[in-house]
């Protein structure tokens, strides 16, 4: 594939206005259709060529870029009545940055090989911001040579571009590290939350979980330059995530895999949505869980040693237990497991769980927690307590407790965290080298 060539782009609005600029600063010729007259106005102001039809957009062009933000119109786009699939000369490739569902995305992909036309889904993670700059994410779903061949135009627009697997992948991959970026996130914000009652401020709380195995993105990142100076601009809705969480489901659906962690996340998601909109940034959900007029009480803001290692033995043991159910996922769904943990431990998914497999994948050693099942249960009934005393809910605290519980009825309570593992570290166990003769 030519590095400079013309390109189609379907839907200018800021995410796809931040494409185009990408694409066009990467030596490309970018041609635009918005269905919206305003859209397009824009685009033609910025510079842009536009195409008044989406099939005067296709004339000339062997690729499309798409980012449209719902299924229906991508679905009218691709394979509807007047749609791509039913073109006379059929386009070399359609690369769909929608995040459609998987299914959704398979269905088309057979329909548009039908005319001669390969679909690619390039989920991205990163937001707005990221995707001005360049830095976004990219799990690629489709056939793995295409997926070459078109990576210098992805890595235009991605500082991370990797195969995920057959087309619908891509998409699927994007919502597991969304899964495992909510839950950090969520989970966080219950910690603390349990913390201020204890009299440990915010402040002191993150910094107590950045030296442990339960930091994460959300708590080196997010937290410090988001949440504790209260700028909430991340630049992913809670829409967004809410989405990609109905999208794991769809996932979890397909391959039988039952989820309790991620569900709960996806209900968190969903609460924040009713009550914030689905526009408001998602780090906004922080004040739902403990809000900035909560005053901190008992110890005045002091980080005592033993409250610190409760905190955050108790968030290592949610994270432990969503990572599970998410390389379960990855695995079932036919990802590639080492490309997987590249996306995680590249973008906001990243714990010290996916860290940790990252090296044991590799054939590296690794540290793993030496936290015993009691160690996790007290911890986290710990933070459940201090939860009933503010009467705040803190419902992914409460759920792990009772999984931590059946699992010490399972292994007796002075058993490592340690055989939780064991499924984890199959799922993701490293191919053996062929034997050579």
């Amino acid at each position: 594939m030519k590095k400079n060539r013309a390109v189609g782009l379907v839907g200018f609005g800021q995410m796809g206005a931040a494409i185009a600029s990408r694409l066009r600063g990467a030596g490309h010729t970018v041609r635009v259709f918005d269905s919206r007259i305003v859209a397009l106005a824009r685009a033609q102001e910025q510079g842009f060529e536009v195409a008044p039809t989406l099939k005067e957009l296709a004339c000339g062009m062997e690729t499309i870029f798409l980012c449209i933000p719902d299924q229906r119109t991508l679905e009218a786009v691709l394979t509807g009545r007047t749609g791509i699939a039913h073109f006379e000369r059929p386009l070399a490739v359609c690369i769909d940055l929608s995040g459609s569902p998987p299914d959704a995305i398979k269905t088309m992909s057979e329909t548009l090989a039908k005319r001669g036309t390969s679909l690619i889904d390039a989920a991205f993670s990163g937001g707005l911001h990221a995707g001005r700059r360049g830095n976004l994410m990219i799990a690629a779903g489709g056939e793995e040579a295409l997926v070459q061949r078109i990576r210098p135009m992805l890595s235009s627009l991605g500082s991370t571009v990797i195969w995920a697997g057959p087309p619908g992948a891509g998409t699927a991959l994007k919502a597991l590290n969304t899964a495992l970026s909510a839950a950090s996130f969520i989970a966080t914000a219950e910690i603390i939350a349990a913390g201020r009652v204890a009299g440990v401020v915010p402040d002191h709380a993150v910094y107590a979980i950045n030296e442990s195995d339960a930091r994460t993105y959300s708590s080196e990142v997010t937290y410090p330059l988001d949440v504790l100076t209260r700028v909430f601009k991340r630049g992913i809705s809670l829409g967004d995530c809410h989405r990609d969480l109905a999208c794991v489901g769809l996932v979890a659906r397909a391959s039988r895999h039952p989820l309790m962690m991620t569900s709960l996340v996806r209900e968190a998601l969903a609460g924040g949505v009713q009550h914030l909109g689905e526009e408001a940034d998602f780090t906004r959900m922080y004040d739902m869980f403990s809000p900035s007029n909560q005053p901190v009480s008992g110890l005045s803001g002091s980080l005592l040693r033993e409250d610190s290692a409760t905190m955050t033995a108790a968030l290592f043991g949610i994270l432990l237990l969503v990572t599970i159910e998410v390389a379960e996922l990855v695995v079932s769904s036919g990802i590639d497991p080492a490309n997987a943990l590249l996306l995680f431990n590249a973008s906001s998914g990243r714990n010290q769980c996916t860290t940790a497999l990252a090296a044991m994948h590799a054939g590296a050693t690794s540290n793993w927690p030496t936290d015993s099942v009691e160690d996790v249960l007290r911890a986290t009934q710990w933070v459940v307590d201090r939860g009933v005393e503010r009467k705040t809910p803190l419902p992914l605290t409460s759920l792990a407790g009772e999984l931590w519980r059946a699992k010490s009825a399972q292994l007796g309570p002075s058993a490592l965290t340690w055989p939780a593992w064991k499924a984890v570290k199959h799922l993701f166990a490293p191919t053996p080298e062929p034997a050579t003769q």
